[in-house]
């Protein structure tokens, strides 16, 4: 697996130090809930199987997990494979694709768009929390030697600043992936744009049900039980 699909694992341990994702409690019932449960991990799964080499164990147990997870990750035909209906396939992406953006030989760049203003600023602690993360991460060697760059975006948790942001970002073409970006309202504005465009949105800050829509919406990853379930 890439490195761009990499850095999905560690961005999903730094927000699962720092405060608790919120949204609009709207969201799909329990069939929903059940798929998004299954499926919103199936990219980091993919990212794991592909990117851990297994520890030398003459386990039978061992042996057997390693064997089934072998039909996860890249594929002979250049796509990704994950569990359930996950695919991904870079030659649907646009012809101005690349697989190495935001990764340099020194580091790799993520964004974030969330209040840091306004009546919810307390939640722009969320990008504070992942920069402390990632310190830690980078002093201890970072991603293949690669240092985790976060840059983050004031959106007064307004869903059309946070489009704007996201599109300005998109177009910069300065980053690997999207981390966190705070909201349900919020990631519905970028739902569609981010997965036409290629552009993993990972660790969705939003406890609706939604964001396990591995069929038509691959580039777009939970992190979190949906309201539903949790209540």
């Amino acid at each position: 697996m890439h490195m761009r699909s990499r850095i999905c694992v560690v961005a999903l341990t730094g927000l699962g130090l720092v405060a608790s994702a919120c949204g609009s409690s709207d969201g799909g019932g329990s069939a929903a809930t059940t798929k998004a449960a299954g499926t919103t991990g199936a990219a980091v799964t993919t990212a794991v199987a592909a990117t851990t080499a297994p520890a030398a164990t003459t386990s039978k147990a061992a042996t057997t997990a390693v064997a089934s997870t072998a039909k996860f990750g890249k594929q002979a035909d250049g796509t990704y494979l994950g569990k359930g209906d996950f695919k991904i396939d870079p030659k649907t992406c646009p012809a101005d694709w690349n697989v190495k953006q935001g990764i340099t030989d020194k580091e790799v760049k993520l964004f974030i768009s969330l209040p840091q203003s306004g009546p919810l600023a307390g939640f722009g602690l969320i990008a504070d929390g992942m920069r402390s993360y990632f310190k830690y991460v980078n002093e201890n060697g970072g991603i293949g030697g690669r240092s985790i760059v976060l840059d983050s975006k004031d959106d007064t948790y307004q869903a059309d600043r946070t489009k704007a942001n996201v599109d300005e970002a998109i177009q910069g073409k300065q980053f690997a992936a999207f981390a966190g970006v705070l909201g349900t309202p919020n990631n519905r504005a970028i739902w569609d744009p981010t997965n036409k465009e290629c552009m993993p949105s990972i660790v969705t800050a939003t406890g609706a049900a939604q964001w396990g829509d591995v069929e038509n919406h691959p580039w777009t990853i939970g992190m979190q039980l949906d309201y539903t379930s949790e209540a």
